[in-house]
């Protein structure tokens, strides 16, 4: 295993293999090392999830073609060791790829930009009105997986809206003392600059709005710069600021240069508007819907595995005390997310952290599906509240107000539990009853589709309140 290794050390690496392997589960969209191998004149095996797979693999040619299991990559290995014996298949792979270059993609990206704006007209097309009259939007946060951020961009595009982005991590270094700095602090090292070149950025474009997820690198100097230009200023406040693991010295300051903060808890609201933000409007989390759905099937066989309880989740303290009795019994349970391996207890059930693709397959299998809060982070839900309901699952949910108002009363469309030790009586039960499991899965994915619980429908709020001038379509 060589572990990381910079951009300028693979092509030796290529050159010195016989052939490419991307054995993808799901979400992969196109997979780059795909290109780079036949590139260097390798076949690929690839996995039918694979997006690339359908441009560039020729089964017999350029490559194999497998389903995501052991025993189908085995197979398709085999028919790659026979095509790396085919002197022609280094200039196939080679001939294949020739289309996919960077001069060619550029070509691409200058057609479409013409046949959108006619040579010598700045003003768009008159007959594309819904790209006219669109704010000019900016994004900061994180966009990996199912961070807030990359949900927004994916639904401001749907709208014909495409933010300038800027990324979180980019405050951040990845040196010693970035380390020390933030165990001391919950300081970025970049913090400064970062938030001044983001400032100048969006002053520069003349930005209508820019719109901050979580707890996010953006100092009260660089707010108030861009708020002085007339920049509206939002902040989708995923975590609660006041939660220990997350005070810092800058943030809350910033607060009060930002026109609205949409926070999905209500516990913080008062204390927000004390800090001097402009507004504070609550406005729960939602479900991304490219990677959450229910599983169309028929019957509970089809649909349900062998893992009795699962749940999605770090192990926060409070967790691992949460689960304890369910960890003690002769459950088969599953559990994603960072840090269980830590624990003697409950590294045996642990599967690590998983694409949303996996994670949305696990939860239409599971029998049970846990919901908890973060009590520290005076959570009255969490996103996977909303996500695990979007999966069609049957779900046993830590009772709260904010929960209640999502999903109605106790067993209409969820199982509630009001004290830990009422987790592990309430799973036996649900076990013991599969036609209950059932009416509950029909109800929360009626319940889900009868209310908009998307990110489409959470940014259109997010404009509508913060823009009111701007009205996007449904």
């Amino acid at each position: 295993f060589f572990g990381f290794v910079n951009q300028t050390g693979l092509s030796e690496i290529y050159a010195a293999s016989d052939f490419g392997v991307l054995p993808s589960i799901a979400g992969e969209t196109w997979g780059l090392v795909v290109n780079e191998s036949l590139h260097h004149g390798r076949p690929v095996l690839v996995t039918d999830t694979v997006g690339s797979s359908v441009d560039l693999v020729i089964e017999g040619s350029t490559g194999a073609i497998a389903n995501p299991t052991p025993a189908s990559l085995a197979r398709a290995c085999l028919r790659v060791l026979a095509i790396c014996q085919d002197p022609l298949t280094f200039q196939r792979c080679r001939t294949q790829v020739e289309r996919y270059s960077v001069r060619a993609a550029a070509q691409g990206i200058a057609q479409a930009y013409r046949q959108l704006v006619p040579e010598g007209n700045d003003a768009l097309p008159a007959d594309r009105p819904e790209l006219s009259g669109m704010p000019r939007v900016a994004l900061l946060g994180e966009f990996g997986g199912t961070n807030l951020a990359g949900s927004i961009q994916h639904a401001l595009l749907g709208m014909g809206i495409a933010p300038i982005v800027f990324r979180s991590r980019d405050a951040y270094t990845n040196s010693i003392r970035q380390k020390v700095l933030y165990r001391l602090h919950r300081r970025p090292l970049k913090l400064n600059a970062f938030a001044q070149d983001l400032a100048q950025t969006c002053i520069d474009a003349e930005i209508d709005l820019l719109i901050t997820t979580g707890i996010c690198p953006l100092t009260a100097a660089a707010a108030a710069r861009m708020a002085a230009k007339g920049i509206v200023i939002v902040n989708w406040l995923s975590d609660d600021p006041w939660n220990q693991a997350y005070t810092n010295d800058y943030f809350i300051p910033a607060l009060k240069h930002m026109s609205v903060v949409f926070s999905p808890r209500h516990a913080n609201i008062a204390q927000l508007n004390a800090s001097g933000a402009a507004r504070v409007v609550y406005l729960p989390f939602a479900a991304d819907q490219r990677f959450f759905s229910p599983k169309p099937c028929a019957t509970l066989d089809e649909i349900e595995g062998d893992i009795d309880l699962l749940f999605v989740g770090g192990a926060d303290a409070e967790r691992r005390k949460t689960l304890l009795d369910a960890a003690h019994s002769e459950l088969k349970i599953a559990l994603y997310g960072g840090y269980w391996d830590q624990i003697a207890r409950y590294k045996k059930f642990m599967l690590g952290i998983a694409a949303p693709e996996e994670i949305n397959i696990a939860t239409q299998k599971a029998k049970v599906c846990l919901i908890l809060v973060r009590r520290a982070n005076r959570d009255g839900h969490v996103m996977r509240s909303l996500e695990a309901a979007a999966s069609g699952a049957c779900l046993l949910v830590e009772h709260t107000p904010e929960h209640e108002a999502l999903f109605g009363a106790d067993g209409e469309c969820v199982q509630y539990f009001y004290a830990d030790t009422e987790i592990l009586v309430k799973t036996k039960v649900l076990l013991a009853n599969p036609l209950e499991r059932h009416r509950l899965r029909q109800n929360i994915v009626q319940k889900m589709r009868a209310t908009e619980h998307d990110y489409a429908a959470r940014v259109r709020e997010m404009l509508r309140v913060a823009l009111p001038k701007f009205t996007p379509a449904a």
